[in-house]
């Protein structure tokens, strides 16, 4: 059979490679045995971001004729996919050309979380050849998360931050909170929103724990969730703080004045003073008095660093959000001796604190404070939209009410951190 062979060959004017490779593949034909023989290689190369997997397989010998297709079977529904099966069965066929020896297809929409079975196929004239099934999860490299010491504590809330160490397969990420040790996502959880700094789900990422005990020991780990894992980083210990000492007095008879205006304006600016000063005794540590006169000459109100505030007879100025306001200024926004300097020359808050704060605060890593002149947005509470409306940050959540009330506060407690001064 071989001379015969060759012969045509030559009369045809194959090349003496042609010739070896017809002459190879005639040899692995059997006679006695029809069907080809191909194997599944017990190895997969898996990109879970991309979701491919890279398949190989071997055509070992033909069988009685030459093999006019090969390639694999793909299913996650069946551990023993035939040809004929159909994609609504959840069996794929990939075809891989044709012939004897190694073949390999990057095989894409493969989706994470799942087990797949893989078999090499190969068909020639007369018959059909299975290979063994090998089985794979398409699972990436088990995250690492570290939680960071808590830095960032005050009377009824914290805020835990975590840094990925290896991301892979995400689902998502954040901190769980526990009085005892080794908090799991059974205990008080809160997800991180998915803008890390960089894209890909690497960097940091916070969350605000509110309603704390306070001067309490609690537990925090950082955790992760892949299609596969839940990972948790280290059991960090912390006690929330003893409460701010912001608190406010009327100066002289304004109160009078105040009540004989006729407005109301002294009712209002009490549940005003009353309310910022519960916002910032419990989100800050810091120590403030102020003294509060009422000026009808006053267009909306005002305040100096050494804490004397003047509120105008405007009633829409009588409220929590232009309390707060004034109060930052009291307690160095726009007024310490500092306050330019805290600022890098495209106006951007260069602490780590404040910035970690607002971030968390808002649920995008992508914040930063800016500087307006003597003011900073957002969180300045600079109009009263801001707490009424809110900002929307780029998932959609609006920050808005007592979220913004609780940020301002709490920005201003990261501030001193990173050395804004009171003079």
């Amino acid at each position: 059979m071989l001379s015969v062979l060759s012969g045509l060959l030559l009369l045809s004017g194959c090349s003496k490679e042609s010739l070896d490779e017809t002459l190879d593949a005639a040899l692995t034909r059997d006679d006695t045995n029809s069907a080809p023989t191909v194997v599944t290689i017990d190895t997969v190369d898996i990109d879970v971001v991309a979701k491919t997997v890279k398949a190989y397989g071997r055509v070992v010998s033909e069988g009685s004729s030459a093999v006019t297709k090969r390639g694999f079977l793909l299913s996650s529904t069946t551990d023993l996919p035939v040809l004929g099966m159909k994609a609504s069965e959840g069996v794929r066929t990939i075809s891989v050309g044709k012939g004897i020896g190694d073949f390999n297809k990057v095989i894409t929409a493969v989706a994470a979380g799942k087990t797949y079975f893989l078999r090499a196929f190969a068909v020639n004239e007369t018959d059909t050849a299975y290979a063994n099934v090998f089985s794979f999860d398409q699972r990436g490299p088990r995250p690492e998360v570290e939680t960071y010491p808590v830095e960032l504590r005050v009377h009824k809330a914290a805020i835990v931050y975590g840094h990925f160490i290896k991301s892979s397969d995400l689902v998502s990420f954040g901190v769980c909170l526990s009085h005892e040790p080794n908090p799991t996502l059974d205990d008080i959880c809160e997800y991180a929103a998915d803008t890390c700094k960089i894209k890909g789900m690497t960097g940091e990422f916070g969350v605000l724990f509110d309603e704390l005990d306070s001067e309490r020991l609690y537990h925090a780990r950082a955790f992760a969730i892949s299609s596969s894992d839940t990972v948790y980083g280290q059991d960090r210990i912390f006690k929330t703080a003893r409460k701010g000492t912001v608190n406010w007095g009327w100066w002289g008879t304004e109160e009078e004045d105040a009540r004989v205006n006729g407005n109301g304006a002294d009712v209002r600016i009490r549940i005003a003073m009353d309310s910022a000063c519960y916002y910032y005794n419990n989100y800050t540590t810091l120590d403030k008095w102020i003294n509060v006169n009422y000026e009808p000459g006053v267009q909306t109100a005002d305040c100096n660093i050494d804490g004397w505030m003047r509120y105008g007879p405007g009633s829409s100025y009588q409220w929590v959000g232009t309390s707060q306001h004034e109060i930052s200024h009291a307690l160095g926004v726009g007024t310490s001796s500092n306050w330019n300097s805290l600022f890098d020359s495209s106006g951007l808050w260069k602490g780590k604190n404040a910035n970690r704060i607002i971030r968390a605060c808002f649920n995008d890593q992508s914040y930063y404070i800016h500087i307006s002149g003597v003011h900073f947005y957002p969180g300045g509470i600079n109009y009263s939209s801001e707490v009424n409306s809110g900002e929307k940050n780029t998932h959609g959540f609006v920050i808005k009410g007592k979220r913004m009330l609780i940020s301002n506060a709490f920005i201003l407690h990261g501030m001193r951190m990173d050395g804004m001064t009171t003079y």
